[in-house]
């Protein structure tokens, strides 16, 4: 890869991160709106959780334009999105963690009971309706392997941020050699998408320009004038003086 950017190990990456996102905002957007609309005691963790995956989500929107159209601002803008995902990674873990997630969903759900929540007896073998703990057992707690895999996701994703964030910095490398963003070995060509290297380059001695190994010689009439092969040429056409055929 050099100091180039791969723009298919980074469409890899960012796929993966897309199909993570969609995952761990539907299960966060699932189960807040199952909670809220049985009256299970919804708390404000989760609420933070789903809107925390909602900017991540459209953070990441923001960082998935350069892959398909590379320019060395949408990159820095890219980075920039990358770094506020992180952080929003970070808070999720965090707030997942606070709540006992991965080893139960307890705290996901509030302790105490307001005005118009359910306060129903439990199912036979369950000590609450709401999210419970491994020795006190909750309706919800079905639910739970859900949100240790968002939890995992969310893991993942942050890892993959900072490989995203790399590659994005070795493309701002790469464009500091061309405009283009291409490397400073190769250079591709506009016309036939052909790659020339610079072991390829033929220069004429005392010619006017350097010409790719292999390519057609110039026509008559960019030959510089002045030099030997113009001084050959005669005053019809350009082409070469002789001595002229008797009719």
């Amino acid at each position: 890869m050099g100091c180039c950017y791969d723009h298919r190990c980074s469409l890899v990456i960012r796929t993966i991160q897309l199909l993570s996102l969609i995952v761990v905002t539907a299960i966060f957007s699932f189960i807040t709106c199952l909670i809220n609309f049985n009256s299970l005691g919804l708390s404000m963790r989760l609420i933070t959780l789903t809107t925390l995956s909602g900017i991540a989500t459209a953070c990441f929107l923001a960082s998935l334009y350069p892959v398909a159209r590379p320019s060395r601002l949408l990159f820095q803008l890219s980075i920039v999105a990358d770094v506020l995902m992180i952080g929003a990674m970070a808070a999720i873990q965090a707030l997942l963690r606070v709540s006992k997630v991965p080893e139960s969903c307890w705290s996901l759900t509030r302790q105490n009971y307001n005005p118009g929540d359910r306060d129903t007896t439990p199912a036979p073998g369950f000590d609450t309706i709401r999210f419970g703990k491994p020795d006190y057992p909750g309706e919800l707690d079905k639910y739970c392997p859900s949100v240790k895999g968002a939890y995992y996701l969310v893991v993942l994703n942050t890892s993959l941020l900072f490989v995203t964030i790399i590659f994005s910095a070795l493309y701002l490398r790469g464009a500091k050699c061309h405009p283009t963003g291409t490397c400073s070995r190769t250079n591709k060509s506009a016309t036939t998408g052909t790659q020339i290297g610079v072991s390829d380059i033929v220069t004429e001695p005392n010619g006017p320009a350097a010409v790719p190994a292999g390519s057609d010689p110039p026509p008559y009439s960019e030959v510089a004038p002045g030099s030997a092969e113009e001084r050959g040429r005669g005053p019809f056409n350009g082409q070469p003086q002789g001595k002229s055929e008797a009719v």
